[in-house]
Order: C-alpha cells, then structure tokens, then sequence
C-alpha cells in the first residue's frame, strides 16, 4: 500500500489543497445553479474554529472530509475541529487505473438489488482506499460527526454504506453531506418551528408511476403541527402561497423528481399536471422565511454536481435537505423520513437523528410485512400499501437517503 501522509510539517500545503477544493466547489455551483444567496470562502483556520464551536454546543466531535480523485491519485483531505489538532492529508499512488470510478459503479449498481449482498465488496474496498488511511488519526482525535465534501463520482457512493470487514461506517460516525462548506449557513437548527408543509402526489403522473404510500407518509409526518396538500393541489402556485401565508420550518414534498444531466436544464420536482423546472427554485424564496428542513422523498434528488437537486436548494437558500441517492420505493421511503422525523426532535443533531434510524433499520428494529409498518418509535403500527415483506437491513432501504447542508 503506497500512502502519502500529508501533514503538519507543510501547512501550507494543507490551506492551499483547502482553499482550491472549496473555490472548485463554489465555481461548479455557481455553473450548475447561477449565484448561491449564500458564499463565503473561509480560510483554513476559520474553518477549524467553526467545528470547535460546532462540536462544542452539540456535544459531537465533528470534522470534514476531502475525497478527490485526481487522475488516478485519491487524495483525502481531512479538516478536524482546532481544538483536536492540525489537518492532514493521504494521498493513495497504488491506484489502477479508473479502480475507484468502477468500484462506485459497482456499488451503486449492486445496492439497487435488496435481495442480493454483492455490494459488500464494492464497499469493503472502498472502505479500504477512502477510510482506512484515516481511520486511525480519526478515532485517536475522538471524531463522532464525518461531513463529506465529494466530488466527481464520489458525489453517487453512499458513505454510510462504507463497510470495514465488521460494519459499516455509519455505525461508527453520524454522517452528512455538503457540496461545499463554503456554501452552508451553520445557524443553530431552530428548534420552535417544526410546523411541516407536507405535500404529495399519490397517482401516476406525468410518465411516472403511482406511489400509493405516500398518503400514509405526508398525513402522518403533519400530524402533530402540519398541513397536508395531496395529489391536486400540489402545484408551484399553493407551494408558494402556503408558504407567504405561513412560516413553516419544514417542506416535505413526496414526489418524483428528475435529474438526468450535469446542469439544471432538465431537473425538476413533480406536481399536479406540473413540472417545477430545477431553474424556478430561485422564485420560490426558500430563504423568506428560512426553511429550517427541506424533505425530497423522491427519486434521485442527492446525485449530480453540486450534489443535485438537494444541493441547488441549498444554494437558494434552505439549512438543510434529506435527498435521495437512488430511486426507492415509496413504501420504503416511509419507515426512514417517518423515522427520522421521530427522532429529530429529541437528537442532538439532525445528522445524528438520520444516523439513529439508519441504525434502526439495518438492526431489523423497523420492519414493514403484511400490510404494515413497525417499530418506529413514538408511533404505532401504520397500514402501509405493500404485499410481502420488505427487508429494510438492506443498505437499499437505509443508505439510500442523504443529509446535505447544516447538519446542527
């Protein structure tokens, strides 16, 4: 194993490998979706003393993480608060040529097969190039929280699903995304407005299916303080007055949702006889008033530059936004975004809250068989549209979702 440990003896090599990554970053997003409403370049030190006063308040030592391929060289960059020591830097030469592109295309390629356990190669060797050159320094700096910064076809891997021969990372580290730390607002999560628009489309549409679980999913996740569109009057026009109307701290939308290329043109959210084109987000105002937590319970709204559709929000405004990697079936999105919602409200964190349900799941504590769902805890068994059973330990039911942005 050829690996280059990169650290406090050039300082200066750290802060301009930082500084190069974030302004790449910031630059690709401004390409896919225009001038972000929020950008910042921190300097390296900065940076550091943000996760100091981060993993202080949530009590959750957090640091980020670097991925980037350049030509057939992995370089991990990794950022931990200042209060736990310097930044540093691996750098794997023992690469073959395009190993790591085929082993993502592998992975996402066998995750999207719940019966079968092919991806736990995949995801053991990359647990090997990514994690396994860091692992020791992250756990002797204490680190509980990674937040990813990927680029290029990383952006596709699900790091929860990375696996180190005994378990998978997410049993070791609550995880998030982001597509740039210079592009996140890390404000407090406000806790007082958890009131929830949720809305959804039930009935086939537009050239896609029916998703019959997403009545259950919408009334159930506004149940307590929230309002319910479903089917028709899901359009652009109630989104927008509902949410002059009403200051609502969480958007929940269960619909498809499309991204097929490397630029907005072509992305959009579902509605009734309706596309939100990926470019109208700007007019949506998602930051007057602040949306606290965007929910995309949709198909692939996490992949792409700038981390898809997931991260254009971010851009226009929203904290944070749980997004999927690959398309899932309803009645499987329901346990997690059910779940998760359950344990926002005590965790400490909102990236720690996914982590405790992913957990859940792959543990077999939440289960769907005959008609209904189980073990979600604060809330009793839900009748849910599906024949059989589904196996939700599968890391095709829980590492499909991703939290990008503000992960407090």
């Amino acid at each position: 194993m050829r690996v280059a440990f990169v650290g406090q003896d050039v300082p200066a090599v750290i802060e301009r490998k930082f500084l190069d990554i974030e302004t790449s970053l910031v630059a690709e997003a401004r390409q896919f979706g225009g001038q972000p409403k929020a950008e910042r370049i921190l300097s390296l030190i900065q940076a550091q003393n943000e996760l100091a006063e981060i993993s202080e308040r949530t009590r959750s030592v957090t640091a980020l993480v670097y991925p980037t391929l350049v030509g057939d060289r992995l370089e991990v960059l990794v950022i931990p608060p200042q209060t736990k020591g310097t930044p540093f830097l691996r750098i794997r030469y023992d690469l073959r040529p395009n190993q790591v592109p085929e082993l993502v295309a592998a992975l996402r390629s066998d995750l999207l097969d719940p019966t079968s356990q092919d991806y736990l190669m995949p995801a053991q060797e990359l647990h090997r190039l990514l994690m396994a050159p860091i692992d020791a320094e992250l756990k002797k700096r204490q680190i509980e929280t990674l937040v990813f910064v990927m680029s290029g076809e990383l952006r596709s891997v699900p790091p929860a699903v990375l696996h180190n021969g005994r378990q998978f990372l997410i049993e070791e580290y609550a995880i998030a995304s982001l597509p740039a730390l210079s592009l996140t607002r890390l404000q407090e999560r406000d806790r007082q407005n958890n009131r929830v628009l949720a809305m959804g489309i039930s009935e086939a549409m537009g050239g896609f299916g029916a998703l019959p679980a997403v009545p259950v999913e919408v009334r159930t996740v506004a149940q307590a303080t929230g309002d319910v569109f479903l089917n028709e009057p899901v359009t652009v026009q109630t989104l927008q007055q509902q949410r002059q109307q009403n200051r609502f701290g969480i958007v929940h939308l269960a619909t498809h949702a499309q991204f097929t290329g490397t630029t907005a043109d072509g992305a959009f959210i579902q509605l009734w006889n309706e596309r939100l084109p990926i470019a109208q987000i700007p007019n949506l105002n998602l930051d007057s008033p602040q949306v606290e937590l965007l929910v995309l319970s949709a198909c692939q709204t996490a992949v792409g530059p700038g981390l898809g559709l997931g991260g254009m929000a971010l851009q226009e405004g929203v904290r944070s936004v749980l997004a999927s990697l690959w398309a899932v079936s309803d009645a499987g999105t329901v346990p997690l975004t059910l779940g998760f919602y359950q344990e926002l409200q005590e965790s400490r964190t909102k990236a720690i809250a996914l982590q405790d349900i992913q957990q859940q799941m792959l543990r077999g504590q939440i289960r769907v068989a005959n008609g209904q769902l189980t073990g979600v805890r604060g809330l009793g068994a839900l009748a849910v549209p599906v024949a059989g059973t589904l196996d939700l330990r599968h890391p095709f039911f829980w590492s499909a979702f991703s939290l990008v942005g503000n992960w407090l």
